[in-house]
């Protein structure tokens, strides 16, 4: 910080008064006491500036900083959005998926015929070729596998479900069968044809006249033998 006139004239104002109240033969002594105002005045001066100078750059560094922190809040609330946008869009993809899993596992399962009370062991190494050599047995009005030259369901596997029962284990109770054919069709025009099989194990007969009960079926069959 510079001095200014007005700090001069006030200076000179202040020396002339000196000079007038110590009377002309003080007027060395009113330049001395000047002269030491002076560098009084000058030093403080530069000591007002230099502080006044700190306090400038400090505040341009505390502007600086401020700014700086600005930036990065908005870069993080950028960032943030992008990062909101992207969970959003995955969880839209997750649950595409999700549904097209579900859709994936009912169009499987809908394909699948479970067959209870078949005797252990009737199928020998190959359920496959014993179930697509006696279907058509067990349905003879079952045009799709009955009359010559019709088209057959198509089994694409078949299985016991759980393990075998111990051989020391008297009468155990035969594993069902799991059915995958090829087309879900099949499978319930097999459901439709089933009421005109009556099917026996001890004393136990098993007829479904809908779908809909086969599957009740199936489910109270699941609770009670896990």
């Amino acid at each position: 910080m510079r001095r200014t006139r007005k700090d001069t004239a006030a200076k000179q104002a202040i020396a002339s008064e000196m000079t007038q109240e110590l009377g002309v033969d003080n007027t060395a002594l009113a330049k001395t006491i000047e002269e030491i105002m002076s560098k009084y005045f000058e030093e403080a001066d530069e000591k007002l500036e230099a502080r006044s100078n700190r306090l400038v750059k400090r505040l341009d560094n505390m502007h600086a900083t401020l700014s700086r922190h600005t930036e990065d809040i908005k870069a993080l609330r950028s960032d943030t959005t992008q990062l909101q946008e992207r969970a959003s869009g995955t969880e839209m993809q997750l649950q595409s998926l999700s549904e097209k899993i579900v859709e994936m596992e009912d169009r499987s399962r809908r394909d699948n015929l479970l067959v209870f009370n078949l005797k252990e062991g009737v199928e020998g190494s190959n359920m496959v070729s014993y179930l697509t050599e006696n279907v058509p047995r067990w349905f003879p009005a079952f045009g799709l596998f009955g009359e010559p030259g019709a088209p057959r369901a198509e089994i694409m596997r078949a299985h016991r479900l759980g393990p075998a029962p111990s051989r020391t284990t008297p009468n155990p109770r035969p594993r069902p069968v799991i059915i995958k054919l090829l087309r879900y069709t099949d499978r319930d025009l097999l459901l439709k044809e089933a009421p005109t099989i009556k099917l026996s194990r001890d004393h136990d007969s098993y007829t479904f006249s809908e779908p809909g009960e086969a599957e009740k079926f199936v489910a109270a069959y699941k609770a009670e033998n896990g």
